[in-house]
């Protein structure tokens, strides 16, 4: 996964069953849902996908899919919402096109406008329904003191994090999903996929732009 560029070609007709990502905050949502559509088997188990991550703000994708177990107001998980288990429809590839519900019959009458199109009725004489297209997500809040294993293992643990200080380690021991001044926004994955990418411009084509724009090059060295 050190590639994310190249996640869909490695990924694309693979099955797993059971994935596993810790620190899920450090790959693009786009990768997260690449792996999810490779969620899958023909074996017969159940597919599972877990992951763990720490807070984050609210620009970051993993915030936006957690919207709804966060308080808006104090940014912390909200104790009534933690563990329940919600249901979502994804009909765009962007964060927030994302259709929600309770359940798998309240997404689908929210979207069944968007559903509808693409379930193939003949699967139907196989007994599979559009509900089949609706996903669910569940979040767990974990916290140290819950950790009785690790306690044991490394009972400085705690303490050693706490003197770091800032606010950083403020947010991350009491869960709060904010973001702080002095936080070091570092530019996602997806931008420097981008910047290697990128297409040469046609040199023929821009010889021209290119000359007008050299004494402007030259005074910002």
């Amino acid at each position: 996964m050190q590639n994310e560029a190249n996640i869909d070609r490695r990924f694309r007709g693979v099955e797993m069953p059971y994935i596993l990502i810790d620190e899920l905050t450090q790959i693009s949502a786009q990768t997260f849902f690449t792996l999810l559509a490779s969620n899958r088997n023909t074996i017969g188990v159940r597919n599972q996908f877990v992951a763990t991550c720490n807070p984050v703000g609210e620009t970051h994708w993993v915030h936006k899919l957690l919207s709804w177990y966060i308080d808006p107001n104090t940014f912390l998980i909200i104790p009534e919402r933690n563990g329940v288990k919600r249901y979502f429809y994804k009909y765009g590839r962007e964060i927030n096109e994302i259709i929600w519900g309770n359940s798998k019959e309240d997404v689908y009458e929210k979207g069944k406008d968007r559903i509808d199109p693409i379930f193939d009725k003949k699967l139907t004489l196989l007994g599979r329904t559009p509900y089949d297209l609706i996903n669910s997500i569940c979040f767990i809040e974990g916290t140290y003191a819950e950790n009785k294993l690790f306690i044991k293992r490394d009972p400085n643990y705690l303490g050693n994090l706490a003197q770091s200080g800032g606010a950083t380690v403020h947010r991350d021991i009491l869960g709060i999903w904010k973001d702080d001044e002095e936080t070091e926004n570092l530019l996602p994955s997806d931008l420097w996929e981008k910047v290697y990418t990128m297409l040469y411009r046609d040199w023929e084509t821009d010889r021209k732009s290119t000359r007008l724009n050299s004494s402007h090059l030259k005074l910002s060295r």
